[in-house]
């Protein structure tokens, strides 16, 4: 077990305290005094010689004097300084924090750039993380505060990282201390060990059967509804066999009725296929005559279409050679006009040209012939040696700049030498096109000529002997047996109608007996998965009263909430220090404290470390539960503007 405790702190320029040395007892030291007189600043002074925070855990705090208008001492160093008996051994710790002054170049004044932190051990300097170092090796940063500051576990700490550290101190649980406690013959929990050997958590389980759940109880809720609705649907039973019984005499009818229809209509097919082989032949003969007609007129006037032919093609030969001088025409332009632009940068070239030629370096160049530094005047070689130079590199950027524009106008030439090689070549291509156009001739087109023979006149007298129409020998009369087929035809639909509602009372018999299985299967289902989570439940709940009972059982006066229920049902993980049922947020400064010790008091005694308790407000507690460390009271006495310590 490690043992710390304070033996002494030093102030000096440290948040409004000039100077101040506390000498702590052993036991238990009493600091009192007024308001504003200084307690809180020796426990930030504490924390700001370990840690480099104040009291409430910042970084960032009013460490500097101020004067009457609330400015910052200048160039003061702020200083805090110690000595700790880590296991009876004396360490001295100082820590400096001061500003840092810096003169810039050129300037006469000094002005303030940043802060400086010094460290020391035993007065020997240490950097940031030496001293740091040092301190965790007497009192471990990542529970020191836990166990000096009683208002620190409950109110800098999540409630997850209290939750961690008690469950750390009590030792876990594993889910077969759970199993021991709860498994019976009757309710061995098997789905749910299977559950937690798979890759799902048991809360994911409930949150899948939850959703399972209210997905059959919607299923189950419309079945009823449904199946009513299918009752309802179903049509009145009749004599089925009746119905089929006159189906079937009205189908043999209609057969018969069929049997007249074929026969007369084979009669009337005969005497309409003759009828049809004359008006094939007419039809024939008119298409003789179109082709004949067709290749005469082809043949008398083939000259004509070749001429026709001819000129159309000469036609989309002027029409492209057209098109090419347009284009020709329009890059003629296009080329002029970015001559002309070239020529006029290159006018502008030539004016930048002669005005960098006509600048010399002159007398008003010359360097100051003064040093920067101190002002004095520098030795004449010196300035005629700067001058030199100044005036060589001038020359040479000026000569530079003449010779890149010089570069630019000679390339800009060439381009307007081949824009114009190209131009003069375009126009050339254009007047050989316009000259080969008016060398094209557009012949005229003869008249059309109509076909004239003997053969083709032998036929058109044949077509005109023939009769426009060929009548038929009969027709047969088979109107009305197709109006009593459709009439019979009615009547079975109707009946089949009629006889259809016998599937549908076998189809809605056999609908209903499905959805009663379905509900029949879903209320099983629903009583397998509610059996599961009542099981689910039933083993959080006793791991939930297994913890508690654990880390409860650490401390005297406090008691741990660790758990919550929610609205919607089950526990979720927390972490609420209590006293008799009283949240921590809810208790007056007393029940804070008294919390504060009790569960510094189990801290300490895990992490093994015994360090000093600085308890603020103590004149608001009468009592604190034992504990076995250096006890620092911070008591406020009204009227009394100075401290004392006892």
């Amino acid at each position: 077990m490690s043992k710390i405790t304070i033996k002494t702190i030093r102030l000096r320029n440290f948040k409004g305290t000039k100077s101040l040395e506390v000498n702590f007892n052993d036991g238990e030291t009493t600091i009192t005094g007024d308001n504003e007189t200084g307690k809180t600043t020796v426990f930030d002074a504490f924390n700001f010689l370990l840690w480099q925070k104040n009291s409430a855990n910042e970084k960032q705090f009013g460490i500097k004097t101020l004067d009457k208008d609330n400015n910052a001492f200048p160039k003061l160093e702020h200083e805090v300084s110690g000595i700790i008996l880590n296991n009876g051994a004396e360490v001295e710790l100082k820590v400096i924090y001061k500003e840092k002054w810096t003169k810039r170049r050129g300037s006469e004044t000094m002005e303030m750039t940043g802060h400086d932190t010094s460290y020391f051990v035993n007065e020997v300097p240490k950097s940031a993380s030496e001293y740091a170092q040092v301190i965790n090796t007497i009192i471990p940063a990542e529970f020191a505060r836990m166990i000096t500051d009683p208002m620190y576990f409950n109110t800098h700490l999540k409630w997850e990282q209290r939750r961690a550290i008690l469950t750390g101190i009590a030792g876990e649980i594993t889910d077969d201390d759970v199993f021991d406690k709860i498994a019976t013959p009757q309710n061995d929990y098997g789905e749910v060990i299977n559950i937690i050997n798979s890759d799902k958590s048991l809360e994911d389980k409930k949150k899948e059967i939850a959703v399972k759940k209210s997905k059959i109880k919607d299923e189950i809720s419309v079945i009823p509804s449904r199946i009513d609705e299918v009752d309802r649907m179903k049509p009145a039973v009749k004599d089925w066999e009746s119905i089929e019984n006159e189906i079937s005499g009205l189908e043999k009818e209609k057969d018969s009725v069929q049997v007249k229809i074929d026969d007369q209509s084979a009669a009337y097919q005969k005497d309409f296929d003759k009828v049809s082989a004359k008006i094939q032949e007419k039809n024939n003969l008119t298409l003789k005559i179109q082709q004949e007609e067709n290749r005469l007129k082809t043949e008398a006037n083939t000259e004509r279409l070749r001429i026709i032919q001819q000129n159309s093609e000469k036609e989309q030969d002027i029409l492209a050679k057209k098109s090419l001088i347009v284009q020709y025409s329009g890059s003629v332009a296009s080329n002029s006009n970015e001559i002309d632009l070239i020529r006029l940068r290159n006018d502008s070239l030539k004016e930048e040209w002669t005005k960098l030629n006509a600048t010399p370096v002159t007398s008003e160049d010359r360097p100051n012939e003064d040093c920067p530094t101190c002002g004095q005047a520098l030795p004449q070689q010196e300035i005629e040696a700067r001058w030199n130079e100044i005036t060589q590199r001038a020359n040479a950027d000026r000569a530079s700049k003449m010779k890149e524009l010089a570069d630019k106008a000679t390339l800009n030439n060439a381009v307007i030498k081949g824009k114009k090689n190209v131009i003069e070549s375009e126009n050339s291509a254009i007047s050989e096109l316009k000259a080969e156009i008016e060398g094209i001739q557009i012949l005229p087109v003869p008249e059309e000529k109509e076909p004239v023979s003997a053969e083709l006149t032998e036929l058109k007298e044949k077509l005109k002997a023939m009769p426009d129409v060929f009548e038929t020998q009969g027709k047969a009369s088979t109107q009305d047996l197709k109006i009593k087929i459709l009439e019979l035809q009615r009547k079975i639909d109707v009946l089949k109608i009629e006889l259809s509602g016998k599937q549908t009372i076998e189809k809605s018999d056999k609908r209903i007996k499905e959805l009663t299985d379905e509900q029949r299967r879903l209320s099983q289902e629903l009583a397998g998965m509610e059996k599961i989570e009542m099981q689910i439940d039933q083993f959080n709940k006793a791991k939930i009263e297994m913890v508690e009972n654990r880390v409860n059982s650490l401390f005297s006066l406090v008691k741990f909430k660790m758990f919550e229920n929610q609205i919607k049902g089950g526990e979720a993980p927390t972490c609420v220090c209590m006293i008799n049922g009283v949240p921590f947020s809810d208790l007056n400064t007393a029940g804070k404290i008294q919390a504060g010790i009790d569960i510094i008091a189990t801290l300490q005694k895990h992490f093994e470390y015994v360090a000093p308790v600085f308890i603020d407000n103590r004149e608001s507690v009468s009592e604190i539960p034992a504990i076995e460390c250096q006890i620092i009271n911070l008591v406020v006495v009204k009227g009394q503007k100075t401290l004392k310590v006892a």
